[in-house]
């Protein structure tokens, strides 16, 4: 019997994130019994485990996959765990002691944020640590914006990229907290270059080229060391003005627009630094760490009929790269990122405005070049400015957000497994901190639409419930701002449209979150969220339906739209009949978080709520005789999905022929297409739902 996947808030000793309170959860296996009868935490302040904070002795009360337990937490505490289990085969086992680390929580800061003038270059700011004896225990607490890369005697001293990540800097920013005890042992030089990041590049699929980002944060740093020495004395080192800055040979980075290098030019004298204010509350972080997750290489160096030399890495990802170079002093070498060929030769026309490149200019030494502040989505790369180029000079770096791997499925059929290893691919490729909904274009952003419809396939395939928390933090703090309104994009950036299906992430992907893993934290914290985003509605609505009358994207890219002509993203479903179903969607979730948060009169009141509108619905929609009058494959799905009529025989039929119409082919959209083959499923039409999914034609009706 061994115990495994210890874990805090669904994290592996976790270092310096924000907690309320740790949530355990671990795994047995190798056991003889079938289920947990007993089980006891242990929580202590010293790793031999004596002297615990917390012993909840051996109860049946304790839930493996989540048992919250009240800690009053100290900050910049580690917090020694074990958890003990019996089964019902008499065995019992203790686990490995496990950890997790508080950040500095309510604990004022004993750093300034800096900043220095402005330049043509990014700057490096540096502090020289003198110490008198061996350092025992050394932690780093830092915000860099728009990102940072820290490195200690020129060693980085986290393999994070792009920290401290996409969040809605106006109204928080978030610190990590890193180990540094082993680099740091006996003093050193601590370095941290900063970067424009999203705070500082511009953002969004409506800038242009040249313009500014939407926040604006000029490039500062705080930083806090906390040293202990081998004599048990304390020292804490925070940015101030004994901090100098340098400039890099970076010139220009940006998440569109690519990374400018010249190592041609010379080296500069140290300057001073300046104080800043900077009033944006400043918390522990939410992010997990994105890392570099594969190394592919090129399959191919392709030699075009334009004549480009373009590396083909086989696969479409979301990364950086590295590339060996020996050439002249002064010499330019471009790359140039983009997902396909076409007619044979590089191409990027749907990048719009995202220029997606690399420059390098070369101080005539060999190096090794990678990107510090950006990323591509990309297949292809047309390099041009290197002679002799070589395939084995060359390694693509998909990176992406750190998130377990906890589901699998394969089957006998190849291109089904080509199907689920491109939903793989599409969520390694878009969860980069923020779920977005493509990671090439001048867009990247994180809309609320797609994060919704992927939530419950994100959930089986990866341990999502760190990504998604932040994600739901972010969008908490965007609605207090805008009354309960969820924008369509999270991070906002602006943006402030809403719409219903997007905005109903709110509701659906902490209850997406919940079905997953069983922990009720995810409803209490976002309880709130929900409750704001469907009274937003309500006000909305009124007493004359206003909300179904709003623009609202509906069946977002169906097939079946008549009128294609004028709006080829409009489905065909009435996008008022859509609203009005996922508005009571939303407040009967609220209503079941209500009622397992033991919140009797706001689930009652939720409930209500729902299925009064769920009546309107049917005085709306439907003929007295249960005729769904939006006769299309989604508005046909929807009804049978949530159960609007009593007698569901009518649509199921005009469901089954519908299906029909189009010979077994999907017109769905954005609503539909999720719910499609499952429905199907469901009411007795499994071999359409196979046919489907086994399809390689294309069916699109001529009106």
């Amino acid at each position: 019997m061994k115990i495994v996947q210890c874990k805090v808030n669904h994290l592996v000793n976790p270092l310096g994130y924000q907690m309320n309170y740790p949530v355990f959860s671990w795994q047995v296996t190798e056991t003889k019994g079938k289920r947990q009868t007993r089980a006891c935490i242990r929580v202590s302040l010293q790793e031999t485990m004596e002297d615990c904070c917390v012993d909840t002795g051996m109860i049946a009360g304790l839930n493996h996959v989540a048992s919250e337990i009240r800690l009053d937490m100290k900050p910049r505490v580690r917090y020694y765990w074990t958890v003990t289990v019996q089964t019902d085969a008499s065995e019992e086992e203790t686990s490995d002691v496990n950890w997790f680390e508080t950040g500095k929580k309510e604990e004022p800061w004993y750093a300034d944020w800096i900043t220095c003038e402005a330049m043509d270059r990014h700057p490096v700011f540096e502090k020289q640590i003198d110490v008198s004896q061996k350092v025992v225990s050394a932690r780093l607490y830092i915000c860099g914006l728009g990102a940072y890369e820290v490195s200690i005697n020129g060693k980085k001293v986290s393999d994070e990229f792009l920290a401290p990540y996409c969040n809605n800097y106006e109204n928080w920013l978030q610190y990590q907290t890193y180990d540094v005890t082993n680099d740091l042992e006996w003093g050193g030089l601590i370095q941290v270059m900063l970067g424009n990041g999203w705070a500082r590049s511009r953002f969004g699929y409506w800038s242009k080229a040249g313009d500014k980002s939407y926040y604006n944060k000029p490039m500062e740093l705080i930083a806090e060391l906390h040293l202990r020495f081998q004599d048990g004395s304390n020292r804490i080192i925070g940015t101030d003005k004994s901090w100098k800055v340098r400039r890099s040979t970076i010139i220009f980075s940006g998440i569109y627009d690519g990374e400018h290098r010249d190592d041609s030019l010379c080296e500069t004298e140290v300057e001073t630094v300046q104080i800043i204010e900077e009033e944006t509350p400043l918390v522990e972080r939410f992010s997990v760490p994105v890392r570099i997750q594969e190394r592919l290489k090129p399959v191919e160096l392709i030699h075009t009929p334009a004549g480009e030399q373009v590396m083909d890495l086989g696969q479409n990802m979301t990364g950086i790269f590295r590339l060996r170079v020996k050439e002249p002093a002064g010499t330019r070498i471009h790359l140039q990122f983009g997902e396909i060929l076409q007619n044979g030769n590089f191409y990027r026309g749907n990048l719009r405005t995202a220029l997606a490149e690399y420059i390098y200019v070369s101080n005539g030494t060999e190096q090794v070049i990678e990107p510090h502040f950006t990323f591509f989505g990309y297949r292809y790369v047309k390099i041009e400015g290197i002679t002799n180029l070589c395939i084995d000079d060359f390694e693509g770096l998909a990176v992406y957000s750190s998130l377990e791997e906890i589901g699998q499925i394969r089957t006998g059929n190849e291109k089904v497994n080509r199907l689920i290893q491109n939903a793989e691919w599409g969520l390694r490729s878009n969860f980069l901190d923020v779920p977005t909904d493509c990671p090439q274009r001048d867009e990247r952003m994180g809309w609320t639409g797609d994060a919704q419809v992927f939530s419950a396939t994100a959930c089986f395939l990866r341990g999502c419930y760190p990504f998604y928390r932040k994600y739901l933090h972010d969008m908490e703090t965007e609605q207090k701002c805008l009354d309960g309104k969820v924008p369509n994009i999270i991070p906002s950036f602006g943006y402030h449209d809403t719409a219903s299906v997007w905005g109903d992430a709110a509701c659906i992907i902490p209850w997406n979150l919940y079905l997953f893993t069983g922990d009720l934290s995810i409803l209490r914290e976002q309880f709130d969220s929900m409750k704001s985003w469907v009274n937003y509605i309500r006000r909305i609505d009124g007493t004359d339906h206003s909300w179904r009358k709003r623009f609202h994207f509906g069946d977002w890219l169906a097939l079946d739209n008549p009128f294609s002509w004028e709006n080829v993203s409009l489905g065909g479903t009435d996008e008022g009949y859509i609203a009005d179903i996922y508005y009571a969607y939303s407040a009967e979730l609220t209503a079941k978080a209500a009622q397992l948060l033991k919140r009797k009169k706001e689930a009652e009141e939720y409930a209500a709520l729902s299925e009064d509108i769920r009546g309107g619905i049917r005085e709306e929609f439907f003929s007295p005789n249960g005729r769904c009058c939006v006769n299309t494959q989604t508005a046909l799905l929807l009804a049978l999905r949530f159960r609007l009529i009593p007698d569901e025989t009518v649509c199921r039929e005009m469901l089954r022929k519908k299906m029909k119409e189009t010979r077994g082919k999907l017109q769905t959209g954005f609503v539909g297409t999720p719910i499609l083959c499952s429905q199907l499923t469901v009411e007795g039409m499994e071999s359409m739902a196979w046919d489907l999914l086994l399809n390689e034609e294309y069916f699109h009706m001529v009106f």
